[in-house]
């Protein structure tokens, strides 16, 4: 008799502690989530795709995710196609939503920017007011699904300096009224960097047209950084205008490349007016040159005649790789003064 009560003891002490496991994966019978629930999210590395959208200050531009880069994994693990799943977002058996990593929770928040994003504050939440009302004013960043080019497209505004960092998580998940168990996952590191900014006073040689020059090898390890090519390659593409790398004056007010004029001077160079536009030789306020010297592996600057004693001016320019603009390049900043 004892035995038999120590059995049922046992029995019932084993029930309990299964009982007790919060892991929807451990239910006997699995929840079935209504529309108003945030679905739990069940872990798979496999589903994850990481992509960094990182932007470098000064030249930003929205970053698009390309979906079709990823269309094996999407048909693995939800098993249609690209097109499928976006024409099944539009009749809800495939959802868009944000993931709520602290919890481990689908986030079904409506979207706040167009009709499938959301925008994000400093600290990668939800920008929203005291109120909990989406405030506009504290996005510094945005997800958001262009279904027409089948990406996804990450924002932040042209003005963001460096030192921004967050991390969002959105995903696409079969809606089969029950759960999001088939899912596929972008997690998604947004930062802002600037490694690639050199800063330079220098005092330009007081003879008309004589240059001055800027030794572009103290910048080695920054120019092979920020082009992604060796400081011998970048040295060679400086001696052909028609090569890999491209020259842009860089606006001093609004940041803006010039991206339209031709050079004016030798080679990869130009001639700018007093506020560093660029122009031609002999126009009307001509002031200074920058040319780029492969050879020598200098930047040359010099002045036109007629500049006086102690005129100071910023030149603002970078060097790019025809081939992708927007994330290899190199800026200088360089306040020169005439002797």
């Amino acid at each position: 008799m004892k035995k038999n009560i120590l059995y049922v003891c046992m029995a019932c002490l084993a029930l309990s502690f299964t009982a007790c496991s919060d892991d929807p994966n451990d239910a006997v019978e699995k929840h079935v989530y209504t529309e108003s629930e945030s679905p739990y999210l069940r872990i798979d590395a496999s589903a994850n795709i990481t992509y960094n959208a990182e932007f470098r200050e000064g030249h930003i531009a929205p970053i698009s995710i390309s979906l079709k880069k990823y269309a094996e994994k999407i048909q693995e693990k939800l098993g249609m196609t690209v097109d499928d799943m976006l024409a099944a977002i539009d009749n809800g058996s495939v959802v868009f939503y944000n993931i709520n990593t602290s919890k481990t929770v689908w986030d079904k928040t409506a979207p706040t920017v167009g009709t499938s994003g959301w925008g994000y504050d400093v600290d990668g939440n939800f920008a929203k007011d005291k109120d909990g009302n989406f405030d506009a004013s504290k996005v510094v960043a945005s997800v958001e699904l262009d279904k027409a080019n089948k990406a996804i497209v990450v924002k932040v505004p042209e003005t963001t300096k460096a030192g921004l960092s967050i991390i969002e998580n959105v995903g696409f998940a079969v809606n089969n009224g029950r759960d999001y168990d088939d899912y596929v996952r972008f997690n998604i590191p947004i930062s802002v960097t600037n490694p690639g900014l050199v800063i330079a006073a220098i005092d330009v040689a007081t003879a008309e047209y004589d240059p001055t020059s800027i030794d572009l090898s103290k910048s080695k390890d920054a120019i092979e950084k920020c082009m992604g090519i060796s400081y011998s390659d970048f040295l060679k593409g400086l001696k052909d205008p028609e090569g890999p790398i491209a020259m842009y004056m860089v606006d001093n007010e609004t940041g803006k490349w010039d991206v339209t004029s031709e050079y004016t001077a030798t080679g990869i160079g130009y001639w700018v007016d007093g506020k560093s536009h660029v122009c031609v030789w002999n126009a009307d306020g001509f002031s200074f040159y920058i040319e780029a010297d492969g050879t020598a592996g200098s930047i040359g600057i010099g002045h036109a005649p007629g500049i006086a004693s102690k005129t100071k001016q910023e030149l603002n320019f970078v060097f790019a790789m025809k081939d992708d603009p927007q994330n290899k390049f190199i800026q200088f900043k360089v306040t020169a003064t005439v002797l």
